[in-house]
């Protein structure tokens, strides 16, 4: 799946880069951007993050994406869009936006790994990187953006 972690300290966001199916490795792929001042990142199915990245460029006009297919049974697929500004994080998932504050966050199947390692102090490429040893669905080599 992802590790994503954001640190409003560090005024940065970082992501690993491995992409799998269905327990299967099958590439690279870049999970975080930027928008203006916001810091965006997507977990999960890419089905669903492609068009809420896309949303997010276009500026967010109309109805977000749908962040699932509620397909019962193992063919279900879901996702989660994050929007992160200084404290503020937007997460969407299907049953809608939801706000948190905090001084750092992290998503995705390597989340506990790197919400310790932030805990600790840790920046968020560090975060990530504590992650992918730990979790097997996180892994390739770890992007950051750095807000000025």
């Amino acid at each position: 799946m992802t590790t994503i972690a954001y640190s409003a300290r560090h005024r940065s966001i970082a992501a690993d880069r491995l992409a799998t199916s269905n327990g299967t490795r099958i590439g690279y792929v870049r999970k975080i951007m930027q928008v203006g001042p916001l810091l965006i990142g997507g977990c999960g199915a890419s089905a669903f993050i492609t068009p809420f990245m896309a949303w997010v460029r276009r500026g967010m006009v109309g109805q977000c994406p749908s962040m699932s297919n509620h397909v019962s049974g193992d063919q279900s697929l879901d996702a989660m869009g994050v929007i992160l500004w200084d404290e503020m994080c937007l997460s969407f998932i299907d049953s809608g936006p939801q706000r948190v504050y905090g001084a750092y966050h992290a998503f995705g199947s390597g989340a506990e790994f790197a919400s310790g390692a932030l805990e600790a102090g840790a920046t968020p490429e560090e975060a990530v990187r504590v992650a992918i040893v730990h979790d097997i669905n996180s892994g390739g080599d770890v992007d950051v953006i750095t807000l000025p």
